[in-house]
């Protein structure tokens, strides 16, 4: 059995279990390759993955850095002062390692639809907020091109 059975057998227990306990039966949320590859590709649905996890990791450690910097910074001694920086560096660096996975998605949809996309320019990654901005830029997929 592969992964997509495998999936599609969970979701289908997981909707008979709803529906025997008086819910009615809604499909599951589809998985990110069902929403993304048509409109992006694989190669930007890898970078879109990738984002979403550095992302994840970014909220994470913003969250940490924020209690320990006031542990540390709150101390006044040297060691708390050096940790506090410590810490200030490596939100830099998770900062920077998500502006450039922001980057690496930019590049990946540019070279689906064949023009040149910034990462400023991309909307959130929202099926609907990026169907709406596709065509408020009139950008077609390759496959919407052969049609």
């Amino acid at each position: 059995m592969d992964d997509d059975d495998h999936d599609r057998q969970r979701r289908l227990v997981i909707a008979r279990r709803t529906a025997c306990l008086g819910y009615e039966a809604v499909p599951l949320m589809p998985n990110v390759d069902e929403i993304w590859v048509p409109r992006i590709g694989a190669d930007a649905t890898a970078e879109l993955r990738r984002n979403a996890r550095v992302g994840t990791i970014m909220v994470v450690t913003v969250l940490a850095m924020g209690i320990a910097s006031s542990f540390a910074f709150g101390r006044g001694t040297p060691g708390g002062v050096l940790l506090g920086c410590v810490e200030v560096a490596i939100g830099i660096v998770a900062f920077a390692l998500l502006i450039r996975s922001r980057m690496r998605l930019a590049e990946a949809i540019s070279q689906w639809f064949g023009i040149k996309i910034g990462s400023r320019e991309l909307p959130n990654m929202n099926a609907k907020q990026f169907d709406a901005w596709c065509q408020r830029r009139n950008l077609r997929s390759p496959r919407q091109q052969q049609l």
